[in-house]
């Protein structure tokens, strides 16, 4: 079966008890030490969408004060940091939002700015051809009042993968303009084990295409409250590590 590219993101790995939004709780019994999630409220994802010149955001300089803290930059460097992401986004390397379009930039601009992070790695994210037309119809631009996706645009060149030997597993994340929930943030993942009998492999993924459209099926039913969103099941693949 043919996988579509949906992106490649820098995800700096979080432990379940210490995420990117600290206000979230996981239930870490089902989990490993370390999971590495396409929702920024699981994990970071660099670059954030502010480093880019034209965002308008009121807390923008807060938050650029705390990433540039976090990465340890000085003032010109994180000045260097956010033309480089101006640069990437006019050459159509980096999309919106927080994603690269092809693996090759992201591992570059990782090397160059993100070599003393821990817990870094590159990954790609493929959908089937079916989920893929559900983001292209859902994302369609006439149906926007915003800007394309870096994601629809990544769906919409039909882009088949390739690397399905670093194949991790599929997390379930549901699409809302440009960002991801995951299947983690309500505890889904814990949900599924109780009620469908389905656990999670060593990634904290499950491993298998078949399991994963049972666990979307349940976890995209309005009656189980989880975030309104396109939820689909994601095959994440690991370009490289450190």
């Amino acid at each position: 079966m043919d996988f579509y590219i949906g992106g490649y993101f820098i995800v700096q790995g979080s432990t379940p008890s210490h995420l990117a939004n600290p206000s979230m709780r996981l239930d870490e019994a089902m989990l490993p030490l370390r999971i590495w999630s396409l929702s920024n409220c699981i994990c970071h994802i660099h670059p954030i969408v502010e480093c880019l010149s034209w965002v308008n955001d009121n807390d923008k300089p807060n938050k650029l004060e705390r990433y540039q803290k976090a990465l340890k930059l000085t003032s010109s460097e994180l000045k260097q940091f956010m033309t480089e992401c101006d640069d990437l986004f006019k050459q159509n390397k980096l999309g919106w939002q927080e994603m690269f379009f092809e693996p090759e930039p992201a591992m570059t601009f990782a090397k160059k700015y993100l070599s003393w992070v821990p817990d870094i790695k590159i990954l790609q994210i493929a959908t089937t051809a079916e989920y893929r037309d559900i983001i292209l119809e859902s994302e369609n631009p006439s149906n926007q009042a915003v800007g394309l996706t870096g994601v629809y645009e990544c769906l919409q060149a039909g882009k088949i993968s390739n690397h399905l030997d670093h194949f991790r597993g599929f997390e379930i994340l549901g699409f809302e303009t440009g960002v991801f929930h995951s299947f983690y943030c309500d505890n889904f993942h814990v949900e599924i084990s109780k009620s469908l009998n389905i656990q999670l492999n060593q990634y904290g993924l499950i491993s298998d295409l078949t399991d994963a459209i049972k666990a979307n099926d349940y976890i995209d039913d309005p009656e189980h409250g989880a975030e309104s969103a396109y939820w689909l099941p994601w095959a994440i693949t690991e370009i490289t590590t450190r």
